[in-house]
């Protein structure tokens, strides 16, 4: 926030753009936590096992701090930009710390800027899915100016999702000067054999003296198989030591929870709740206590047990901005904000301000709550080292003694995106407000997902700052990163802490000046905001009313690019204030959602007789989401605001446009008469839905994509079987199913043909309604040649449905092995990987080619061959700017018209269906898809789409490949 992550998405691209993704899991080198997970970490064995960019950084034998050797790069150009990287075998769910030593010379940032602890040279760690897009990361504070060898170190978390983990070493951008990297270290962390989350008393460990609700603890034991007879002893006891309640339990594996029920109520005083860890010889192995304050009533402010604020007993529900300069908190502005609808600010510029309560006080007049800013009084380089030589706790601990009892503060603010390294100072906080203000909560907010859990026990309110919204060069093309830090934020607070989420209303451009201009409107501040709602948020803070003013990079206030970008607030708040009281209400209903995977976000609660559905579509195409019509509840108007709804039997689907969000309300199912009995009215069924379909060959189940789903009506198989067995049944039981017109039995038999096979399976419901679905065969020929097990050069593909065709392929030179074994066949295939796939396949003599393209140098010598041949036979070609782009995924398109150059393909007369997203085909690329449909290449995804700029994974453009050559046969 604020400017200290303003690079963060550009690293991000420079590495995705610098290695495709990696399975890099395992031991590797390094099988316990004392290991060094990182290869040639003092550059030893020169630039081994390190991604470095060609004449950049290189191997500096005079200057090191150990063994001889470090890693130098000179940058004179603060417009290059150059990564020096090394993927790692972390795991998910893993601890690791990592460090580096750096020495600098005339290390300097030319941003025009103040410099901050973001410039410089440093080191960062981060985590990408399977589909290589970043999840989270680590970015210790830089260095700068010239000093001797410096140690930076972090901490991470590797996130359950992450697929490849990389660490790297950098001058941030716009950093120039000479730099020295040595010692690069990263270990695992042995994990705790128990962790404790206290989630009850919730808010600062106190329990009312008239409540009998039981004190509970979230626990997580980590044993290992070895581990066996353990058990969990846990013990509350007065102030006078005396035991009040003792009990022992056997110790499982994994998440638990344990419970100390008080009897009666207790009397006021300190109790210490203490949680044993024993082994089977009775011996502590581990233990955590808990000082429990029993007391008459809450503090003033508090976080409730739902995970809502209170304020003298009413709840309170934070919808605030961030401000900052002078010019944003005049009164002027002050009017607008409140007149807008929100109640809370956030300002960096209190803070250390001798106007503080003169702040407060305008604050309170306009009906504000205020978050206090503490950030910058005591965290970071300039507050640690003060130019007054003032202890800055201490300085913090003056503005929490003059300012905790003015009526407008709500909170306390003491992290703004700081990382784990300043956990000491976080601690040390934490404890000096519970000290000194107990009616006030404190509030961090990160950044950064993997390490969120470790804030637990220092704070009363969590929060993220995901900013989807902006073109990321391919990277969060939706919104979906909302809910994904929504969702986690919610599993780590566990409904005991509070939840303020921080969502996004400014334009990324202002930051950074290598995007293109895009403020979020109105639809996209509302999306965020429901996403946040739906998952459990309790406070809504929108970044930032200031970054509203500016136009660009230059970060000037600007009148009229405010009154251009206000509009939009104004439009989100209006829609988003009336759904907070049905928030407030607490009265949330379970749903019943009937996808598999839903595309949109969506939540029950019951206000006012009525049960409100909140929606949010986070992609930038529409989507539906289905779910079972809640028992009592009955839709009265089919289509409410952008939502429109679709009743069939006793299901519900709502279809929402791109970045569609809204309430839907469902009102009573009352009977029209409630005084008198009726007989029901059978109504014949219209349920013409599939409930299953599966195909056999030999005894074995043949995978049909996509995975089956009633909803969907178009699948795809291959196989090099003869004959196959169709096993298929209705959902509804009087409903039939018939098979090319023909009755359906429990299973038929099907032989098929060389190639193309297109099957039809009709559903008649009980009311003559009816829905048909095609199944595309694919018979291929079996590959000659022995391709068992021994022989395939993969070890990652065993069980995967693409197995055989990926052996094949092997054997037939399609694809080669590689020193890791590795296909990674669900991982999406990029522009130079299919290139050589394609080259493979044509079976062409080598030449010789020169390659002319800008980022020639980030490919390896195989596929600047494959290149050269398919730019030289007009398969190919690059982009306007000069670049390939070998490590962007290559979308469906772009296959399709490659395949169509390379194998000549022409479009035939076909019973195939079109495909029903054909308006969306580009113009370059229609002539190409038509002809592959028409001979049986490409088959539809999701309800017949070809989906022309959706990626392909190396599995399927194996089997697409394999499906090319039998229909050249």
């Amino acid at each position: 926030m604020k400017m200290r992550m303003r690079w963060m998405w550009l690293l991000i691209i420079a590495v995705l753009a610098t290695s495709a993704p990696q399975a890099v899991f395992g031991d590797g080198d390094a099988s316990n936590s004392g290991g060094n997970l990182v290869k040639n970490g003092g550059f030893e064995q020169q630039l081994s096992f390190w991604n470095i960019p060609q004449g950049t950084a290189s191997v500096d034998s005079n200057v090191f701090r150990s063994e001889g050797n470090s890693l130098f790069y000179e940058n004179n150009d603060a417009n290059n930009y150059e990564l020096f990287m090394q993927d790692i075998p972390a795991n998910p769910g893993e601890t690791i710390q990592f460090s580096v030593w750096i020495k600098g010379e005339d290390i300097e940032q030319q941003t025009g800027l103040p410099p901050t602890s973001e410039d410089g040279a440093a080191v960062f760690v981060q985590s990408y899915d399977a589909n290589n897009k970043y999840i989270d990361g680590v970015f210790p504070a830089a260095l700068l100016g010239t000093f001797d060898w410096q140690e930076v170190k972090g901490k991470a978390i590797i996130p359950p999702n992450a697929a490849r983990v990389v660490i790297g070493l950098y001058l941030r951008p716009q950093t120039v000067g000479k730099v020295w990297f040595d010692d690069v270290i990263v270990q695992r962390e042995m994990p705790q054999l128990m962790k404790t989350y206290l989630t009850y008393p919730n808010y600062r460990q106190i329990a009312l003296s008239s409540s009998t609700e039981p004190w509970k603890v979230d626990l997580i034991n980590r044993l290992s198989a070895n581990e066996t007879g353990f058990s969990i002893g846990h013990e509350v006891r007065d102030e006078n030591n005396q035991s009040v309640f003792m009990e022992t339990l056997p110790a499982t594996n994994g998440n638990s929870e344990i419970q100390f029920q008080p009897a009666a109520p207790l009397s006021a005083g300190k109790y210490v709740w203490r949680i044993e860890l024993l082994d089977s010889e009775q011996q502590i192995r581990q233990s955590e206590q808990y000082e429990i304050t029993v007391q008459q009533q809450m503090p003033q402010i508090y976080i409730d047990r739902d995970g809502f604020t209170v304020i003298n007993n009413e709840k309170f529900f934070p919808l605030g901005t961030y401000l900052i300069r002078d010019w944003s908190h005049s009164n002027e502005n002050l009017q607008k904000i409140a007149d807008a609808g929100f109640n809370t600010l956030l300002s960096y510029t209190y803070g250390e301000a001798a106007d503080a309560v003169q702040f407060l006080d305008r604050a309170h007049q306009y009906g504000f709550k205020v978050i206090y800013n503490l950030v910058d009084i005591y965290l970071g380089d300039e507050a640690k080292n003060r130019s007054d030589g003032q202890d800055p706790f201490e300085v913090a601990e003056q503005y929490i003694t003059d300012l905790k009892d003015h009526p407008a503060l709500l909170a306390w603010y003491i992290n703004d995106e700081f990382d784990l390294s300043w956990m000491p100072e976080f601690e040390r906080m934490y404890q000096l407000i519970k000290e000194l203000d107990p009616n006030h909560p404190v509030l961090q907010v990160s950044n950064t997902m993997g390490i969120l859990e470790e804030y637990y026990p220092v704070t009363d309110v969590l929060a993220t700052d995901p900013y989807p919204v902006g073109d990321h060069n391919g990277e969060d093309t939706d919104l979906t990163m909302t809910s994904t830090f929504a969702k986690h934020t919610a599993n780590v607070t566990r409904g005991a802490k509070g939840m303020w989420m921080v969502a996004q209303m400014h334009d990324l451009s202002v930051y950074y000046d290598w995007r293109a201009p895009n403020q979020p409107n109105a639809e996209e501040m509302l999306n965020q905001a429901y996403q946040d709602l739906i998952h459990g948020s309790k406070g809504l803070i929108f970044y930032s009313f200031f970054d509203l003013w500016f136009p660009d990079r230059n970060r000037l206030p600007d009148e009229d690019t405010f009154l251009q970008n206000w509009p939009y607030v104004l439009q989100m708040m209006e829609q988003l204030e009336p759904v907070i009281p049905v928030i407030m209400t607490n009265q949330p209903v379970d749903l019943n959602v009937l996808d598999t995977d839903p595309a949109v976000e969506i939540a029950a609660f019951e206000h006012s007789q009525q049960l409100h559905l909140i929606m949010a579509n986070p992609y930038y195409e529409a989507k539906s989401v289905t779910v079972a019509m809640p028992q009592g509840w009955k839709v009265q108007n089919q289509t409410q605001g952008s939502i429109a709804s679709v009743v069939q039997s006793n299901a519900i689907t709502f279809q929402l446009p791109a970045i569609g969000s809204g309430v839907f309300v469902l009102e009573k199912d009352l009977p029209n008469n409630p005084g008198s009995s009726h007989n029901p009215v059978y109504t014949l069924s219209n349920n013409t839905n599939l409930k299953s379909l599966e195909l056999w060959a030999g005894g074995e189940s043949i995978v049909i994509n996509p995975t089956f789903d009633p909803k969907e009506t178009a699948y795809q198989a291959d196989t090099n079987a003869s004959r196959i067995v169709v096993k298929a049944s209705s959902e509804h039981a009087a409903a039939q199913v018939t098979y090319q017109d023909r009755l359906l039995g429990s299973e038929e038999e099907i032989e098929l043909t060389e190639g193309v096979n297109l099957l039809t399976f009709t559903v008649h419901a009980e009311d003559k309604s009816r829905k048909t679905y095609t199944l595309t065969v694919h018979k291929t020929e079996n590959a000659g040649g022995s391709t068992n097990e021994e022989e395939t050069p993969f070890d990652d593909i065993r069980g995967h449905w693409a197995e055989s065709f990926i052996k094949r392929a092997a054997a037939a030179k399609l694809i080669l092995g590689n020193k890791e074994r590795a296909f990674k066949p669900d991982h999406a295939i990029t522009r130079s990987e299919f290139t050589v796939m394609l080259i493979n396949a044509l079976q062409l003599e080598e030449k010789e080619g020169v390659l002319v393209f800008t980022d020639s140098g980030q490919m390896d010598s195989l596929a600047k061959k494959a290149v050269a041949q398919a730019v030289q036979l007009g398969i190919v070609n690059g982009y306007k700017d000069g670049s390939f782009r070998p490590d962007r995924p290559i979308t469906r398109a772009e296959m399709a018209v490659m395949m169509a150059r390379s194998f000549h393909i022409q479009q035939t007369a076909t019973k195939a269906a079109k495909f029903a997203d054909e308006d969306s085909f580009p113009s370059w690329a229609k002539d190409a898809i038509e002809a592959g449909r028409s001979v049986g290449i490409w088959h539809g995804r999701s309800n017949n789409r070809f989906m022309p700029d959706a990626q392909a994974t190396r599995a399927e453009t194996v089997v697409l490949l394999l499906r090319v050559l039998d229909l050249q046969k």
